[in-house]
């Protein structure tokens, strides 16, 4: 096991608590700064997903990494799934460019996992609405998975200016709940696309 995995366990915890809760960064912005910068770069080089995201939290925290930003998109081409999630989502936080929206919508249009997929819905919500944003999430609540769906919607509401938790309105959850209901998530994703806080980006 590389020095990466026993540095993650130690900062992050148990994998499977990583994976079903999501990374704390507390014990990383704590640690070693040297040590850490010199294990993130073989967590990238191993496609962990939480080696990415640890480069967008000691951002945020101000706490700069020289040669962040030319690591991630060096590990863009390769990436897959949820690491190439992070991956975007960690490189959309150090630039602020939406440019690095494109590969999460790859992995949201392809057919990965539904949780691949899903995690992509939801990490489009940190990227500013756009028509196209708008357009790709629409043609998601046609996807075959329940959770994919959910998702999208979730993020279709963020944009139209709902606050969290981005409750789905229950006319349009009984649409998107049903499995094999195309005719359900079409007449769903009109309704959700006619919402006045969407409709103002889809008018430009």
């Amino acid at each position: 096991m590389s020095e990466w995995w026993d540095f993650r366990r130690e900062v992050f915890g148990d994998p499977y608590h990583v994976w079903h809760d999501g990374p704390s960064y507390e014990l990383l912005l704590r640690a070693d700064a040297a040590v850490a910068k010199t294990l993130l770069p073989q967590g990238l080089s191993e496609g962990d997903d939480v080696a990415a995201m640890a480069y967008a939290a000691l951002h945020d925290a101000g706490i700069p990494v020289d040669d962040a930003v030319p690591l991630l998109v060096s590990a863009l081409p390769t990436a897959q799934g949820r690491f190439k999630v992070a991956v975007a989502g960690a490189l959309h936080r150090l630039t602020g460019s939406e440019e690095w929206s494109a590969p999460i919508v790859s992995v949201l249009r392809g057919r990965e996992s539904e949780f691949e997929r899903l995690t992509a819905a939801i990490a489009l919500t940190d990227f500013p609405p756009t028509p196209g944003l708008i357009t790709v999430l629409s043609l998601a609540l046609g996807d075959d998975a329940y959770l994919v769906r959910y998702h999208a919607a979730r993020t279709l509401l963020a944009y139209a200016g709902r606050r969290p938790p981005y409750d789905i309105p229950k006319r349009i959850f009984d649409r998107l709940a049903p499995d094999d209901a195309t005719a359900q998530w079409e007449e769903a994703a009109r309704m959700l696309l006619a919402l006045p806080g969407l409709q103002r980006y889809l008018a430009e």
